[in-house]
C-alpha cells in the first residue's frame, strides 16, 4: 500500500527476523527447521503479510493464512523427527510437525510458547480460513481471542513468533 512501516513494529521485525531465521537456526542447532520452498512465493507471502488495519474477519483470516504458509506449512517434519533424541511412542510417531517441534523444544529446554501460537494458527485456519467455514470457527476464535481484538491477537502472535525467530 506504499505505507511506511515503523522499524520497531512487530510486523517489520517479523519480516526482518524471518528472512534470517533458517540460517540462524541451522548455525545453532545444526539443521534447518523450515523446508525450502519457492523463493518467489515465500517472498510474496512475506511482503503481503501485515497486521490487519481493521478488526474485520477477512483481513484477520488473510493474515492467519499467510502466517500459516510462512511458518506452519514450511516446518520440516522429517528433520524435526530426526533430531528428537528420545524414542517416540506409537502415538507420537503420528504427530504432525507442530507437536513434534514441541517435543524437540521441550527436550532442549526452549520455550514452547511458539508452538502454542502455531497450534492456534492451525486451528483457526482449519476451522475457517483454508476451508469452507466450519461450525467450530466462531467458538475457536472466541476462545483464542478472549478479550482481545483480532488486531491485538495477530500482534501478540507476532511478538511470540519474533521472540522465537531470534533463536
Amino acid at each position: 500500500l506504499g505505507e511506511f512501516c515503523d522499524a520497531k513494529s512487530p510486523e517489520f521485525k517479523f519480516k526482518q527476523l524471518y528472512r534470517d531465521f533458517n540460517n540462524k537456526w541451522q548455525s545453532v542447532h545444526g539443521w534447518f527447521l523450515l523446508r525450502d520452498g519457492n523463493t518467489d512465493d515465500i517472498e510474496s507471502n512475506l511482503n503481503s503479510f501485515h497486521i490487519p488495519l481493521s478488526d474485520e474477519d477477512d483481513e484477520f483470516k488473510r493474515s492467519l493464512l499467510l502466517l500459516s504458509k510462512l511458518l506452519n506449512d514450511r516446518l520440516d517434519n522429517n528433520n524435526i523427527k530426526k533430531h528428537i533424541s528420545r524414542q517416540l511412542n506409537d502415538e507420537e510417531k503420528k504427530f504432525g510437525s507442530i507437536k513434534l517441534l514441541n517435543i524437540y523444544l521441550e527436550e532442549n529446554n526452549i520455550d514452547t510458547e511458539f508452538t502454542e501460537v502455531l497450534e492456534n494458527i492451525q486451528l483457526l485456519r482449519s476451522k475457517g480460513v483454508a476451508h469452507a467455514e466450519q461450525s467450530g470457527y466462531r467458538e475457536a476464535l472466541k476462545t483464542i481471542l478472549g478479550e482481545k481484538t483480532r488486531i491485538q491477537l495477530i500482534t501478540n502472535m507476532l511478538l511470540t513468533i519474533n521472540n522465537f525467530l531470534r533463536c
